[in-house]
């Protein structure tokens, strides 16, 4: 059941992708149709060199979504950089920050990275004072280690009692989107972007430091809790807002 209401929402979000794709589209579509005759073959290269030179080289950005994540908040830096006329390559990454903005489950330790790649297509060339929609493949590739205080049950002879360690959690996690968005670039060259997208995610959990004897029982939270699920594969959806500058 579980997984015919994934699929259910997983059509239904992709549907919502291709809506807002078509809105995108339609002011370009508009645009096309109410711009007045072309001019001359002679001076459609100096227009089309124009066009070119004022699209960016290189965009730095920091993804404000990532430092805002509530389970491993990292600060991340993200060069875009131009490969052709509207394709640009997208490369990200950060560390994870040794805080979290809950107190539950309690965590010690807490280290890791999270990195992506990107290939960006541009529905219309990138140009300051102007928005433009693109399309993008993006991998995404995050790893997580920390201590987690956790509360376990042991049994003896005598009964059972309470016992709490620092358990050992460890986290692989792979992913692959295709994500529609929008990007501003303002006249004085700082940009604003949000993109959102759909694919598969592939986690890999890993837990020790804990006696063999020793039942879990609660961290505080559902959160990393000892004895997960080690591997799984879902339906994962991504959305991103991303601050910059364009050089």
């Amino acid at each position: 059941m579980g997984n015919v209401e994934n699929k259910r929402a997983g059509w239904e979000f992709a549907r919502c992708l291709l809506a807002v794709l078509a809105l995108l589209l339609i002011p370009d579509g508009l645009s096309a149709q109410d711009a007045p005759l072309r001019p001359a073959e002679g001076n459609e290269a100096p227009a089309a060199a124009e066009g070119a030179a004022a699209s960016p080289r290189f965009l730095l950005k920091n993804g404000a979504t990532s430092l805002l994540d509530p389970l491993a908040p990292s600060f991340n830096l993200a060069l875009e950089y131009r490969l052709a006329s509207r394709f640009y390559g997208h490369l990200e990454g950060g560390p994870l920050l040794p805080f979290r903005y809950f107190d539950e489950p309690t965590t010690e330790h807490l280290r890791g990275a999270r990195l992506r790649a990107a290939l960006r297509c541009y529905l219309r060339p990138p140009r300051a004072g102007t928005h433009a929609a693109y399309l993008e493949l993006l991998y995404a590739y995050q790893y997580t280690d920390a201590r987690i205080e956790g509360d376990f049950l042991r049994e003896t002879s005598a009964g059972s009692y309470g016992q709490r360690f620092l358990y050992d959690f460890r986290q692989r996690r792979h992913a692959g989107y295709l994500n529609i968005g929008i990007q501003q670039i303002f006249a004085g060259g700082f940009l604003f972007e949000t993109g959102a997208g759909l694919g598969p995610l592939y986690r890999n959990r890993r837990y020790g430091g804990v006696p063999a004897d020793a039942r879990f029982h609660t961290n505080g939270s559902f959160i990393w809790e000892y004895g997960g699920k080690r591997q799984e594969s879902f339906l994962s959806i991504m959305l991103y807002v991303n601050l910059g500058y364009a050089f």
